[in-house]
């Protein structure tokens, strides 16, 4: 919209330009007009020139301008020197408050952002420029790509509050708050009501105002004078600690959270705290371990290739170039797996072999000798295991030692309890299934209780469950564990260990005694289902699967099916796509599938919408004649349903059976205009699916192939 007498002055002042400063409207149209057109640089210069006039050197709306272009135009030491001089004189302006946020977040420094946008939310009051307005979106998705929700939730609310026609607010709140990777602790609301007759009360409701409108720094600092005037009161200690979570002050949260878990007499309440102290420290059990890349020079790049491809404990895989497009070198010469042994040729065997990691062989560039690198492995494992294969193998053609880079960290306990078996094609899911469930059993009853944990003072779990003092901390150990194992893809049962542990069993909710909608939802799944009104299921229902919460979805959703059966086909049909979601079985997601494709029978609208929880459960189960089968029908029966075919494409993607660029994984036969007939075809004991996280899809054919539809 072009800028006119009634838009707000491109300071910040929050008035209009007609009373602001109307005599520069002529100015501002020609400097919009060069940032529409990105003449970035002659606008600066533009600014730079008005600010040499009269009267003009401080005004606000021209230093605004000039701040935000030197910034475009990635003049850093300018502008942070301009920053400085912009402060001193308007210390106090929404601009100029806001733009430094956007400058911290370029600088990629979020807790000077957080208490720049603090200080400008203070000054608005409730009345946000668009400077501060603007940088609220920016620090959201600045702490969302650093993985900081706490933050990120808060900050979305406030939004939302200020704009509840904010799709894209709403959208990122959505998928945060129903993504598996965070915690149910985190998604949790945790505000205090006091008691109408607590002494406190009346300060404690005047501490949290200025949170109503975005400031939750003030709410933090009026909140710890009053934990020190009522050190005794658990409940501050709590809203204190979570306000400073909501600003990204970690370090202080986990402080007044442990604080608050060992002042409080509910030992749920206690439990959950302790866990979201763990959960604002990426290293939250002090198990973190090394991930390291290993490199080494190779001699022979042909010899080398021979005695890969010649070792069974090295499988190849395929390479497509075009997986390494973006990348300023070519495609490796040769890819692998890298196996801790040989397969077994008996089919019948249950001993597969591990997958350490994977192998990149690079052949000679002309700034760079060939290398090998191997990648993926925990440092002890590639020492102790990974190591003396790769010197078996290829040991005479390699060069000098290897050279080790940290890639990252993992936690131990995740990393002993994720089976990778090295499955041939031939393997039946069932069967994969089975072996990995009780990979992971074995390593939840017997490998983590005798783990030393950092949180834990370096005790084992064993050896802290039998300090009754340490037993609240040990659960919500526990809680974390449950919950990393789902944020993976894993049920996420720790019923067993609680029992070795011999935790305290947690308590059923009646909702006759407690209402539903006071109940945390970290603690849904313990609500009596039976008990329940038809609304307040109801209501439990949608709660749980906003959150993600496949345990509580399981357990209302059949009990909504129960009472409906089929009555209100709408919500019965509803109801079957929370459960096929949230089911973890894939056989159980058909079956929720084909109960709600009986009960849609006569309304075609949802036949697509089965397809793809269908198609999702095929998958999974890597039928993959019944998967291509079932593309086919999606292709040819609802080619022109744009929101089924997106989803198609987007499901497609994300398992890896299609490419970026639209064209299929793997090569289809007796193609023709389409997927009629087509067959994938895998190489050979690739141990499934290709996944985007794997090194390439296990395609044996050419990259071309057919093109899935899009809309435009």
């Amino acid at each position: 919209m072009p800028i006119d007498a009634n838009s707000y002055c491109p300071g910040g002042t929050g008035k209009k330009i007609k009373f602001c400063c109307p005599d520069h409207l002529p100015e501002f149209r020609e400097i919009e007009r060069m940032m529409e057109g990105e003449q970035f640089k002659a606008c600066l210069q533009y600014v730079e020139q008005l600010r040499t006039k009269p009267g003009n050197e401080d005004r606000l709306c021209l230093m605004s301008y000039q701040a935000t272009l030197l910034r475009i135009n990635g003049q850093a030491e300018a502008y942070y020197s301009f920053m400085d001089e912009f402060l001193k004189k308007h210390p106090t302006s929404q601009g100029a408050l806001g733009e430094m946020v956007l400058g911290c977040i370029n600088k990629d420094d979020l807790d000077a952002a957080m208490e720049y946008l603090q200080r400008g939310l203070a000054e608005a009051k409730g009345q946000l420029s668009m400077h501060i307005y603007q940088a609220i979106r920016s620090l959201v998705e600045a702490n969302l790509m650093q993985s900081r929700w706490m933050p990120a939730r808060q900050l979305l609310h406030l939004l939302l509050y200020v704009n509840q026609r904010d799709e894209g607010a709403a959208q990122m709140l959505l998928e945060g708050m129903r993504s598996p990777t965070i915690p149910l602790e985190m998604k949790a609301e945790y505000s205090v009501t006091p008691p109408q007759n607590a002494p406190w009360r009346e300060e404690f409701v005047k501490a949290v105002e200025p949170m109503g409108y975005g400031y939750t720094a003030g709410t933090v600092e009026l909140l710890k004078a009053l934990v020190e005037k009522y050190p005794a009161v658990p409940e501050i200690l709590l809203q204190t600690a979570v306000s400073q979570a909501y600003l990204g002050r970690n370090d202080e949260a986990q402080k007044n959270l442990r604080l608050f878990a060992s002042k409080t007499s509910n030992y749920d309440d206690a439990v959950e705290a302790e866990a979201l102290a763990m959960y604002l420290v990426d290293d939250s059990l002090g198990d973190f371990v090394d991930v390291v890349r290993a490199e080494w020079t190779v001699e022979d790049a042909e010899k080398a290739t021979e005695a890969l491809l010649s070792d069974h404990r090295c499988h190849a895989l395929p390479i497509h170039p075009g997986a390494f497009a973006d990348q300023d070198q070519p495609p490796p010469k040769g890819m692998y797996v890298l196996l801790n042994r040989a397969p077994n040729d008996d089919a019948a065997t249950d001993n597969y072999p591990i997958a350490l990691g994977q192998l990149f062989l690079h052949g000679k560039q002309t700034d760079r000798d060939a290398r090998l690198e191997l990648v993926g492995l925990t440092e002890r494992e590639f020492k102790e295991v990974a190591l003396p294969i790769v010197q078996q193998i290829v040991g005479s053609c390699l060069s000098g030692e290897y050279r080790q880079t940290i890639l990252g960290q993992i936690s131990s306990m995740l990393e002993m309890a994720g089976p990778r078996y090295f499955f041939p094609n031939s393997t039946p899911p069932e069967k994969r299934l089975a072996l990995e469930t009780a990979y992971r059993r074995q390593a939840m009853t017997e490998k983590w209780p005798k783990t030393p944990l950092g949180r834990l003072d370096g005790k084992t779990l064993l050896e802290a469950s039998a300090d009754l003092k340490m037993q609240m901390r040990v659960a919500a150990v526990v809680a974390v564990l449950e919950n990393k194992m789902i944020a993976i893809g894993d049920e996420g049962d720790c019923g067993e260990l609680k029992a070795l542990l011999k935790l305290p069993a947690e308590t059923p909710i009646d909702p006759t005694q407690t209402p539903v909608k006071s109940v945390r939802v970290t603690r849904l799944a313990r609500v009596d289902a039976q008990k329940l009104s038809d609304e307040d299921l109801q209501y439990s229902l949608r709660r749980a699967d906003s959150v993600s919460f496949t345990e509580a979805v399981m357990k209302f959703g059949e009990e909504v099916l129960r009472r409906n059966n089929r009555q209100d086909v709408s919500a019965f049909a509803e109801t079957c796509v929370l459960l096929a979601r949230a089911a973890k079985d894939p056989k159980k997601t058909v079956e929720y599938v084909q109960r709600g494709r009986e009960a849609t029978k006569d309304l075609p609208q949802f036949c697509g919408m089965w397809d793809l929880q269908e198609l999702t459960a095929l998958l999974n189960m890597q039928e993959l004649d019944k998967v291509v089968e079932l593309i086919n029908h999606v292709m040819g029966h609802h080619s022109k349903e744009q929101q089924v075919m997106v989803s198609l494409q987007q499901l497609l993607m994300q398992v890896g059976l299609l490419r970026p660029d639209g064209t299929f994984a793997f090569q289809p036969q007796g193609q023709q205009g389409g997927m009629a007939s087509a067959t994938p075809q895998p190489a050979a004991d690739t141990g499934g699916l290709w996944t985007p996280d794997a090194a390439a899809p296990p395609s044996g054919g050419s990259t071309g192939g057919s093109k899935l539809w899009v809309p435009d």
